[in-house]
C-alpha cells in the first residue's frame, strides 16, 4: 500500500471519530452537557467557589453549542479535505481539519478545562487524560500525514 494511502486511511478514521464526538455530544446532549457544565463550575474541585468558575446555565448552553458547531466545522473541514486530496493530492485542508481537532482537544480541553478550570482536581469530572491522548493522535497524525512520499525519495535515489 502506498503511503498515500495510508495518509489518506488515517485521515478517515481521524473524520470518523470527530463525526462521532460530534454526533454523540448533538444525541446525548444532557449527559455530555453535564459534564461540561460541573467541569465550567468547578464544583467538584478543591476550592469550587473560585472567582474562575462560570455557573450562568446560558453560558454554558453557549460554550457547550460552541463546541458540537466547532466538531460539526472540523468534520465538514475533513470532508472538504478528503475531497480537495482526491482531486490535487494536497493536504492543506486536512492540515487545517487536524488543526482544528488539536484546538478543541489541546487547546480547550487540556488548556481550559483542565488548567483554567482545574478539572484535574476532580475525581468525577476529569477528562484530562482522555484529551491528552486526542491531542497526541492528532498531533502524531499531522506529523504523518506531512511527511514526504516515501516513494519520490525512491524514485531520486535510483537516478
Amino acid at each position: 500500500m502506498r503511503l498515500e494511502a495510508i495518509k489518506l486511511c488515517l485521515f478517515v478514521f481521524y473524520l470518523l471519530l470527530i463525526f462521532m464526538f460530534a454526533f454523540n455530544n448533538a444525541l446525548n446532549f444532557d449527559d455530555n452537557f453535564q459534564f461540561f457544565s460541573h467541569v465550567s463550575s468547578m464544583d467538584t474541585t478543591f476550592d469550587p467557589g473560585s472567582a474562575r468558575r462560570i455557573v450562568n446555565p446560558l453560558l454554558h448552553h453557549l460554550a457547550f453549542i460552541s463546541i458540537i458547531l466547532w466538531q460539526c466545522l472540523t468534520v465538514l473541514g475533513s470532508d472538504l479535505g478528503c475531497y480537495q486530496y482526491r482531486r490535487s493530492r494536497t493536504f492543506s485542508l486536512v492540515n487545517v481539519s487536524l488543526l482544528m481537532g488539536i484546538a478543541l482537544y489541546f487547546f480547550c480541553f487540556l488548556c481550559v478545562a483542565s488548567e483554567w478550570f482545574v478539572m484535574w482536581q476532580s475525581v468525577k469530572w476529569n477528562a484530562q487524560s482522555t484529551a491528552i491522548g486526542f491531542s497526541t493522535i492528532f498531533l502524531l497524525l499531522l506529523v504523518v500525514i506531512n511527511l514526504p512520499s516515501l516513494v519520490n525519495h525512491d524514485v531520486k535515489r535510483a537516478q
